[in-house]
Protein backbone atom coordinates (compact mmCIF):
# COMPACT_ATOMS: atom_id res chain seq x y z
CA UNK A 1 0.00 0.00 0.00
CA UNK A 2 2.67 2.45 0.74
CA UNK A 3 4.69 1.91 -2.47
CA UNK A 4 1.10 2.37 -4.11
CA UNK A 5 1.00 5.67 -2.25
CA UNK A 6 4.36 7.17 -3.10
CA UNK A 7 3.86 6.31 -6.89
CA UNK A 8 0.85 7.92 -6.82
CA UNK A 9 2.36 10.76 -5.25
CA UNK A 10 5.28 10.95 -7.64
CA UNK A 11 2.98 10.56 -10.67
CA UNK A 12 0.27 13.61 -9.51
CA UNK A 13 3.47 15.44 -8.78
CA UNK A 14 5.03 15.10 -12.34
CA UNK A 15 1.70 15.81 -14.06
CA UNK A 16 1.88 18.85 -12.01
CA UNK A 17 4.40 20.11 -13.59
CA UNK A 18 3.27 19.67 -17.24
CA UNK A 19 0.55 21.55 -16.32
CA UNK A 20 3.10 24.48 -15.66
CA UNK A 21 3.90 23.52 -18.72
CA UNK A 22 7.46 21.55 -17.95
CA UNK A 23 8.61 18.82 -19.50
CA UNK A 24 10.12 15.75 -17.30
CA UNK A 25 12.85 13.74 -18.33
CA UNK A 26 14.69 11.30 -16.82
CA UNK A 27 18.62 11.99 -15.52
CA UNK A 28 19.73 9.66 -18.37
CA UNK A 29 17.86 12.14 -20.76
CA UNK A 30 19.12 15.30 -19.74
CA UNK A 31 21.55 16.32 -22.18
CA UNK A 32 22.04 19.77 -22.31
CA UNK A 33 23.23 22.05 -19.20
CA UNK A 34 20.44 24.22 -19.42
CA UNK A 35 17.93 21.83 -18.22
CA UNK A 36 17.04 22.34 -14.70
CA UNK A 37 16.95 20.07 -12.50
CA UNK A 38 13.63 20.08 -10.65
CA UNK A 39 14.33 16.54 -8.39
CA UNK A 40 14.40 18.35 -5.37
CA UNK A 41 10.80 20.46 -6.01
CA UNK A 42 9.70 17.13 -7.15
CA UNK A 43 10.86 15.04 -3.47
CA UNK A 44 9.32 17.83 -1.45
CA UNK A 45 6.08 17.68 -3.34
CA UNK A 46 5.84 13.93 -2.89
CA UNK A 47 7.01 13.85 0.20
CA UNK A 48 4.14 16.43 1.11
CA UNK A 49 1.66 14.27 -0.64
CA UNK A 50 2.55 10.94 0.92
CA UNK A 51 2.64 13.34 4.47
CA UNK A 52 -1.30 13.76 3.64
CA UNK A 53 -2.49 10.10 3.95
CA UNK A 54 -3.15 9.04 6.56
CA UNK A 55 -0.62 5.68 8.23
CA UNK A 56 1.59 6.31 5.06
CA UNK A 57 4.10 7.37 6.77
CA UNK A 58 4.66 3.27 8.85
Amino acid sequence: MRVQAYLQAVEASVEHLGREGRTVLVAEAVVAGSTPDLTEAVRADVARRVGAIPDARR
